[in-house]
């Protein structure tokens, strides 16, 4: 599904550039006059060195040294060793992404982080041999390469473009990491653009640009992104349209009503979880009936809908949970006793031990009750 990839790892904090070797501070030691001397030895202590050697920087360079006084010969060896040097980055940098592209793979979290910490140390300096590996036949490498242009932060056209261009990628997991990145860097421009590209670009998957809009929480999307999720029938572009209204706290009528009658969907299960978690992150007391009915309806993804009322904090919602903590399917009793424990702080095994909770709770005023609302009729099938 559309939505696979959507949750990301946490990263720490990231390390300075400034800590490493690179052309801005090779140029502002030969402007103060550091000798050669001293620079070879800081070359050769660094053992992440990463000079860019193109002619434009060369240049820079050769200007920096005859600014700090530093003779032709001097000079000479100086473009030598930052030659030499670069390209020995050069291999460096790529066999980074290699092993990260391939890690992806088989991935296993904690060696995935720290790579990708360690690229990350390295600044844009990756960016070209990320995008070297942007479009790899594996969608897992894919995946991660994108993960790791959002986080290096680059913000230039080509890699917009890049990321951009993602967006409509055949997996819907580089999809939905594709829309992650790009609204790390996005700028208004380009904001503007993907609004209009949802018009323009009809058969095509547009679920990319609509979980953009959610992570980026943009409001201006949201009569575009409410009307999608009314009448399109691709299904992941409306799960994605049910996940930016959620992201975006849309409590505009018109966005709740669309969502009320997602719950309902009769054919999909992803529609209905992801309209109902959108719901409570809007904070519409009124979805409790819809989920209810929903739950009660559907024979697919009833542990999954209950995992939704953990945002619903209302008496009849705890009610209803601990009526299901006895049910026979142990996946329900799970989700049942899950939420229950978000929405109260106390964990209990035994239904008798809620029911006594609800006796000694129920009049307490940071118990809301439930609010009413119009209810949506069953929305339009989609195909799953």
């Amino acid at each position: 599904m559309v939505l696979v990839m959507l949750a990301t790892a946490s990263v720490g904090p990231r390390v300075a550039a400034a800590e490493l070797l690179d052309n801005e501070d090779l140029i502002q030691m030969l402007k103060a006059g550091i000798s050669l001397v001293v620079i070879v030895k800081k070359v050769e202590q660094d053992s992440t060195p990463i000079f860019i050697s193109d002619s434009n920087e060369l240049i820079k360079i050769k200007k920096a040294a005859e600014e700090g006084a530093m003779g032709k010969a001097e000079v000479d060896r100086l473009l030598e060793l930052v030659i030499t040097t670069a390209n020995k980055s050069k291999t460096n940098l790529r066999g980074m992404v290699t092993r990260l592209v391939n890690l992806c793979e088989n991935f296993v979290e904690a060696e995935y982080e720290s790579l990708m910490r360690e690229l990350l140390r390295q600044g844009k300096t990756v960016v070209p041999y990320l995008l070297e590996q942007i479009e790899a036949e594996s969608e897992r490498k894919r995946a991660g390469v994108i993960d790791a242009l959002g986080r290096v932060g680059d913000k230039s056209e080509p890699v917009l473009l890049s990321i951009e261009l993602m967006l409509y990628d055949r997996n819907p997991g580089v999809r939905a990491k594709a829309a992650e990145a790009l609204a790390k860097l996005a700028n208004e421009k380009l904001s503007e653009k993907l609004l209009g590209d949802i018009k323009t670009k009809q058969g095509e998957k547009v679920d990319g640009i609509f979980l953009f809009f959610g992570h980026l929480k943009d409001a201006k999307a949201l009569p575009t992104i409410t009307e999608a999720l009314k009448n399109l029938t691709d299904e992941d572009s409306r799960v994605a349209a049910a996940f930016a209204l959620g992201e975006m706290r849309a409590k505009d009528a018109h966005a709740v009503d669309a969502l009320l009658r997602g719950v309902l969907d009769e054919q999909s299960v992803e529609l209905r979880y992801h309209c109902a978690r959108a719901l409570g992150l809007i904070g519409h007391g009124a979805a409790f009936t819809h989920i209810k009915r929903a739950f009660e309806r559907f024979p697919k993804g009833k542990a999954r809908i209950l995992t939704t009322l953990s945002n619903f904090k209302y008496i009849e919602v705890i009610e209803f949970l601990v009526g299901h903590t006895t049910a026979d399917d142990p996946e329900v009793r799970k989700a049942a006793l899950h939420v229950l424990e978000i929405l109260t702080g106390e964990r209990y095994s035994a239904s008798e031990d809620w029911e006594t909770w609800v006796f000694h709770n129920k009049a307490r005023p940071d118990w809301s009750r439930l609010e009413t609302g119009p209810a949506a009729e069953p929305a339009k099938k989609t195909q799953e």
